[in-house]
């Protein structure tokens, strides 16, 4: 604008700033969560969440912490994961998964959850694959291009699979690395199930 000395106005530094993480999810809960009870489950939850929005959280630790059930603190978190962004509160590769179906899965005439709300204005933002995940997310979504198909959809990775994947391609994989592929293929079997009865 005009010059205008000590008085000259930078109008960017009026922009809205956007919230961080904690305050976005700290206004989430307060509105999703009535009970004080869960409100505080929840804020506690929400304390453990690293910078990517993953949970750090021993559950059954913080269920005794604060007094309450285990099973209750389970059923607040389930609900954290349907606050926004997508991906917040996941545990690990198994829930990111269960995230990527929700979001990226076609419905029945071919669009996905993440392109409708892209139509209608609504927010959609990309999860974070956990640190040190991406080969082993790679792998998973590999295995996943060559399952089998039944009448109902996707049928579940079985052990053989992966045991033949590891033959024809020369890598080697730990028991814990199949144990959460196995978990990984889990989620995603919940997940369809879940988005096909939706």
């Amino acid at each position: 604008g005009a010059p205008g000395g000590a008085y000259d106005l930078d109008m960017d530094a009026f922009a809205a700033v956007p919230p961080s993480l904690a305050a976005h999810v700290a206004e989430q809960i307060a509105f999703a969560f009535r009970d004080p009870t869960e409100r505080l489950i929840a804020s506690e939850l929400a304390d453990a969440l690293d910078d990517a929005g993953y949970i750090e959280a021993d559950v059954a630790g913080l269920a005794g912490r604060l007094g309450c059930a285990q099973a209750a603190v389970e059923a607040v978190l389930a609900a954290c994961q349907g606050l926004d962004p997508p991906g917040l509160f996941a545990r690990d590769l198994a829930e990111y998964v269960a995230y990527q179906v929700r979001y990226d899965s076609p419905d029945d005439h071919g669009e996905t959850r993440r392109e409708r709300n892209a139509r209608f204005g609504q927010p959609c933002p990309e999860m974070e694959v956990p640190e040190g995940g991406e080969e082993l997310l790679s792998i998973f979504w590999m295995l996943s291009g060559y399952r089998d198909q039944g009448f109902n959809g996707p049928l579940p990775i079985k052990p053989r699979d992966i045991r033949d994947w590891c033959e024809v391609t020369g890598n080697i994989l730990t028991r814990d690395e199949i144990a959460t592929l196995m978990a990984m293929d889990g989620a995603l079997m919940e997940a369809v199930a879940k988005e096909r009865a939706d």
